[in-house]
């Protein structure tokens, strides 16, 4: 495994603009894919994704205790 060229961070961060859906995970994916295969897409997926969901669930389980008090 290798760093990866700025030739190729820039194709990165183009194909990751032009597709749909927001633009850090779609880097993430290409990136972790890129480096590790389909296993590192699909790491980077959840290390992406998991923790603004977690943190939005907790955020809204206290939005609704206070809101009923």
């Amino acid at each position: 495994m290798h760093w990866l060229e700025k030739d190729e961070m820039l194709d990165i961060t183009v194909i990751s603009q032009s597709c749909s859906g927001p633009i850090p995970i779609n880097a993430s994916v290409i990136l972790g894919y890129r480096m590790c295969g389909i296993l590192g897409a699909l790491v980077v997926i959840l290390g992406t994704v998991l923790p603004p969901m977690i943190i939005i669930s907790v955020i809204s389980h206290f939005y609704t205790q206070f809101r009923t008090n």
